[in-house]
Parts: structure tokens; C-alpha cells; sequence
């Protein structure tokens, strides 16, 4: 049930807040700046998990009932929090709104799908997107069984995680920096293959140290992805088309992210080690051959 009603949550704003930031910066002459934005509007829901995973340190010191009671009571009450601050959100009318042309959804749908079809660029760009996908919830699910294998310390389970979103905080709100200097091409593949390769640190690795800077360093890597691909796509695309190709882009994403989480957890049924090993080789071989290019991305709508 629980998974039920997330999954409906996510589809409500799959492709709508993207293109409202998009849309918006292009309004003001400041869509160069998505980057920027994304990862600003990343690194706010970083500090959430930095927060929660800190206290749950203290707050749950060992996994029994009284304790995972008070974690579950206190997720409620943030979330009820963040509910009625959704209460007071007030739409806003932009300028050209009763200007635009009104197209049918089945239009739009059409549209976006022809789009996907014959936009080389945004098709390069999705590809890689979803095959360098770096499975971060599976990763939390499966890095205490392997931080157990590498007598890792019970209580750094909680203020490791809580490190890793802090490292990952820095990333999205500095990631613009990085691309200016280096360029997109150079950007993707460090943002892309860094988690690769760690995949493969934590296959080899029996170190805990190692194991515990090699999550960290992984969800900083990760970060990095999000606010770049937001921006590169949403220059593929129209305004009156936005939210729908995101949406698209995101029902692909999605149904990937759901059969490769079938199969991850196959292999980690059988050999937690395994599934580190198919992820690294995966996103890193993905991260390596799956070539954008730079002239096509930086076109603008």
C-alpha cells in the first residue's frame, strides 16, 4: 500500500516541476542558470536526509519495536508537516498564460513521442540517463548487510548516510561550477562513471574505511547527475510540450528502475557481493561508450 500510494505521488510530478523551473528561468532570460537551480533545489532536500539520517543515529540506536515506533511516529509528523505547508501554495499566473495555444493531451502525447523519435540529441541524452542509473535506494538497502561483511561498526550506519548527503549537498549546488570549467562532455562522464567505478571499489573492497568513504564519495558522485541532465533536456524541448516529454522520460526511467530492481535483488538474494559487481560493470561500461554530443545539447528552445 505504502508503495501504491508513493508511486501515485510520483506521477503526479513527474515532469511538472522540472518544467516549471525551466519554463520560468527562460521567462526571466535565465535558462543557462537550470543547472544551477536544480542543484540549489537538490542540495534543500539533501539537508532533509542530512537532518534524519543524523538524529536516527541517536534516535534509533538499535532496531527494536519501541525504537522503530519512534522513527515511524516522527516520519509522520514531518511529512504531516510538509503536507500543510503544501496547503499554503498559492498558484501563480505567468504572463503569457492566456496567450498560450491549448493543445489536446493525445496531442501532446503524439508530439512528445515524435520528438523522442527523432531528437538524436535528447534520445543520446535519455539513453545515457537511464543506463548509468546508479541505483542509490538499492545501495541503501544493501550497504548494511555489506557493511556487516566488512565489520563495519554498528553505529555508522546512520551518521554515514547523513555524511554522504551532506558530500552530496556540496555536489548538486556546485556542479554548475564544475561544468563551466570543464564543459558538458567532461561533466556527464564524471557525474556518470564516478558511481560506476565506486561499485566496483565496494565489490573488491574489505576494508572498512574504505567501504565507508566509498558510499560517501558514491552519493556525492551521484548528486551530480540530476541538475546536469535537467538542464540538457529541457533544451531539447518546447515550452508547450515540457511537461509532457519529461513525463515520457520519467515512465521510462521509472519502468527500468523497476526491472533492474527485480533483478539486483535476484543477485543479492544469491550474492550480496554480485549485485555491486553487475551495478558497477553496468553504469560503468554505459558511462564509457554511450557518447553525447556537445554541439546538440546546447542548443536551446
Amino acid at each position: 500500500m505504502d508503495a501504491a500510494i508513493s508511486g501515485i505521488g510520483f506521477a503526479f510530478g513527474s515532469g511538472a516541476l522540472e518544467a516549471l523551473i525551466y519554463d520560468t528561468l527562460k521567462g526571466e532570460k535565465r535558462e543557462h542558470d537550470m543547472n544551477k537551480v536544480m542543484g540549489q533545489i537538490n542540495g534543500a532536500g539533501y539537508l532533509g536526509f542530512i537532518i534524519s539520517f543524523g538524529l536516527s543515529g541517536l534516535l534509533v540506536p538499535q532496531a527494536n519495536q519501541t525504537n522503530i515506533s519512534t522513527a515511524l511516529i516522527a516520519t509522520i509528523i514531518a511529512v504531516g508537516l510538509g503536507f500543510l505547508v503544501t496547503l499554503t501554495l498559492k498558484s501563480e499566473k505567468g504572463e503569457n498564460d492566456a496567450s498560450q495555444e491549448k493543445h489536446s493531451p493525445v496531442t501532446l502525447l503524439k508530439d512528445g513521442i515524435t520528438l523522442l523519435r527523432r531528437n538524436r540529441a535528447l534520445q543520446s541524452l535519455v539513453l545515457l540517463s537511464v543506463l548509468t542509473i546508479a541505483f542509490w535506494d538499492y545501495l541503501v538497502t544493501l550497504y548494511q548487510p555489506y557493511f556487516q561483511q566488512i565489520q563495519v561498526p554498528d553505529s555508522f550506519f546512520g551518521p554515514t548516510l547523513a555524511l554522504a548527503n551532506l558530500l552530496a549537498f556540496f555536489a548538486s549546488r556546485t556542479i554548475h561550477k564544475l561544468e563551466r570549467r570543464i564543459g558538458p562532455r567532461w561533466s556527464l562522464l564524471i557525474a556518470t562513471l564516478g558511481p560506476g567505478l565506486l561499485y566496483l571499489v565496494i565489490f573488491l573492497n574489505r576494508s572498512p574505511w574504505v567501504g565507508v568513504l566509498s558510499v560517501v564519495l558514491f552519493r556525492g558522485f551521484n548528486a551530480m547527475k540530476h541538475p546536469l541532465f535537467a538542464d540538457y533536456n529541457n533544451r531539447q524541448i518546447e515550452t508547450r510540450n515540457r511537461a509532457t516529454v519529461l513525463s515520457i522520460i520519467s515512465m521510462i526511467t521509472g519502468g527500468y528502475t523497476a526491472v533492474m530492481g527485480l533483478l539486483i535483488g535476484a543477485i543479492a538474494d544469491r550474492w550480496l557481493l554480485g549485485a555491486f559487481l553487475f551495478c558497477g560493470v553496468l553504469v560503468t561500461l554505459a558511462a564509457i561508450f554511450i557518447r553525447v554530443d556537445e554541439t546538440l545539447i546546447k542548443n536551446n528552445n
